[in-house]
C-alpha cells in the first residue's frame, strides 16, 4: 500500500512539473516575442506548440520511476491534451465568442504531436535498454526473465527494465 501512495505522489508531482514546464515555456515564449512579429505570430506560434507538448511531457516523465516512464507518458499526454481542451473550451466561453471546433485541434493536435515524440523517446529506449544489453554468460545467480541482467532475491523489479519477477521477494 505505501508503494501505491508514494507512486501516486510521484505521478502527481510528475503532472504539476508538466504543467510548471509548459506554463512556463507559453509565458517566457509568447508573452512578449508574438506582440512584435505581427503576421509571423501564428505560425511561430504554430512552430512552438509541439514543443510545449515534448517538453511537458518529458519533463514531468523525467520524475516517474524508470519502469513507469513509458506508462507515465502515456498518461501525462492524454492529461495535457485534455486540460488544452478544457483551456480551449473556457477561453471560448469566456470571451463570448464561438470559435469553431477546428480551432481546438488547431491547437492539440501539434501539442499532442510533440508530446508523442516523447511518448515514442520513452518506447524506444525501454526497447534500447532491453535489446542492447547481452547476459554475463559466467554468472550462475538468479537473472531477470526480460533482460537476463543478474538479480537478487530481494527485488521485485528488475532494476535495468523494471520488468517484474515471477518470485516472491523476500
Amino acid at each position: 500500500m505505501i508503494k501505491f501512495i508514494i507512486l501516486l505522489i510521484r505521478y502527481l508531482i510528475a503532472v504539476a512539473v508538466a504543467c510548471f514546464v509548459s506554463f512556463a515555456i507559453v509565458y517566457f515564449t509568447f508573452n512578449p516575442p508574438l506582440a512584435y512579429l505581427g503576421a509571423l505570430g501564428p505560425a511561430i506560434f504554430l512552430i512552438l506548440l509541439p514543443c510545449i507538448g515534448f517538453c511537458g511531457v518529458l519533463s514531468g516523465t523525467l520524475c516517474l520511476p524508470r519502469s513507469k516512464r513509458e506508462a507515465g507518458s502515456i498518461v501525462l499526454l492524454g492529461l495535457g491534451a485534455m486540460f488544452c481542451e478544457f483551456l480551449w473550451i473556457y477561453i471560448d466561453t469566456a470571451s463570448g465568442t464561438r470559435a469553431p471546433i477546428l480551432g481546438a485541434f488547431i491547437v492539440i493536435v501539434p501539442i499532442a504531436a510533440g508530446g508523442f515524440g516523447a511518448v515514442s523517446i520513452f518506447n524506444r529506449w525501454r526497447f534500447k535498454i532491453q535489446t542492447n544489453q547481452k547476459p554475463d554468460p559466467s554468472y550462475q545467480g538468479l537473472r531477470c526473465v526480460s533482460c537476463e541482467k543478474p538479480i537478487s532475491l530481494k527485488e521485485k523489479n528488475c532494476p535495468n527494465c523494471g520488468y517484474t519477477q515471477p518470485f516472491e521477494a523476500s
